[in-house]
This record gives structure tokens, C-alpha cells and sequence, in this order.
């Protein structure tokens, strides 16, 4: 239909435009169809996290290869601060191995997570609620730790700067919404952990007297 519109006398622009406009929408979709087709690979530990924690929210490997090229492993001896309470918190880890004790005003409450044994507990991501605090100063970024977490044994993790994970989810709203939705179970999964860890102490307490 183009070379028809634009072989008329005068040629009809209107249509011509059109038409220029549909071929244009319908080639960029082709290449998104393409790119999405092409196979992702992972190494062994990258496609562990992937079906371990990220994949049932529906993020898919072209997603998952965009946060871990953001993304920094880091291993952490024990005692070792990773946040420190009432401090500025400017990243996001998610602990892979090892264990982490969170401590909010002198009550500590740890949490353990080691792939290689298949223990991994959904409370593993840690500086979240930071990130997703909407109180803090926007203008300078200042998120203040909520806690104070220190690795209790050494420690492996996957790192993401707050500007970096914040840039990347402004350019992918599906990611962005995924990984807000993977952010609040982790919280809901912190709170029934203490929930259930202050019912067994209270209980403990109980038993001793």
C-alpha cells in the first residue's frame, strides 16, 4: 500500500505516513521478539539464585541477566558490619550462604540461608526496607538503616547499590513492580520469623518459671 499511496498524483502523505508509522511500530516489536528469543546463559550459581528466589515473580532471564550485571558479589567474614542502625544504608543485599544477625534496638534476631544445603529462608534480602522507605530524603538518597546486621559466619551475597537497582527499575516497569512485589514478601517473611521467634521465647520464659 505504500507504493501505491506514494505513486498517486500528488502522492497521498496521510496514508504515506501512516503506513510509515505501522512498519516502524511493527519493526521495533520484531526486534523485541528477538531479542527476547535468544537464549540467556547463566553460570551455576547464577542460575541458582535465578530459580531459587527470583523466577516466581515472573522475572525473566533477559531481566535477571540486567540486576546481576548491576549487581557485586561480595563474601563477608563474621562480625563484620553490613548496616549499622540509624545510618545511611546505600544498598541492597541479598544473603546467599551463610547466616546474619539483625539486631533493632539490642533484640537480635538471626536469619540463615545456605543454597548448598537447601535451607534458604525467604528473609534473606537485607537493606529492603530501606530501599522502599518513601519517608527518607530523596534528594540526597539518605536511607537510614532500620537495623544493625552483621554476618555470625562467613557470609556470601549479592550487592546492588540503591542508585543502580533504582535506575534499573525507572527503565523496566514489569521488573520494577516484580521486584517491589519480591521486597514486601521478604518483610512479611521478617515478621512472622520474629512473630514466631518472640511466641518461643515468651513460651521459653514461661517454662523456666
Amino acid at each position: 500500500s505504500l507504493s501505491y499511496h506514494s505513486t498517486r498524483s500528488p502522492p497521498l502523505r496521510s496514508p504515506i505516513v501512516w503506513c510509515l508509522l505501522f512498519m516502524g511500530v511493527n519493526s521495533v516489536n520484531l526486534v523485541r521478539l528477538l531479542l527476547d528469543s535468544q537464549s540467556v546463559s547463566f553460570t551455576d550459581d547464577e542460575l541458582m539464585v535465578y530459580e531459587n528466589v527470583f523466577l516466581r515473580y515472573g522475572i525473566k532471564p533477559r531481566q535477571m541477566r540486567k540486576l546481576l550485571e548491576c549487581a557485586e558479589w561480595q563474601e563477608h567474614k563474621p562480625g563484620l558490619k553490613l548496616f549499622a542502625q540509624g545510618q545511611a544504608a546505600e544498598s541492597v543485599m541479598l544473603v546467599l550462604q551463610g547466616s546474619v544477625t539483625m539486631t533493632v534496638d539490642e533484640a537480635g534476631h538471626k536469619f540463615y540461608c545456605d543454597f548448598a544445603k537447601e535451607e534458604m529462608q525467604a528473609c534473606t534480602w537485607i537493606g529492603e526496607v530501606e530501599f522502599m522507605d518513601k519517608h527518607d530524603d530523596e534528594q540526597n538518597r539518605m536511607h537510614r538503616a532500620s537495623s544493625t546486621v552483621s554476618p555470625d559466619s562467613p557470609s556470601r551475597a549479592l550487592v546492588w547499590s540503591n542508585s543502580a537497582l533504582r535506575g534499573l527499575m525507572e527503565s523496566d516497569a514489569k521488573l520494577a513492580d516484580a521486584v517491589q512485589d519480591m521486597f514486601r514478601c521478604s518483610l512479611v517473611g521478617k515478621f512472622h520469623f520474629m512473630m514466631a521467634n518472640a511466641a518461643h521465647e515468651s513460651v521459653r520464659s514461661y517454662t523456666r518459671l
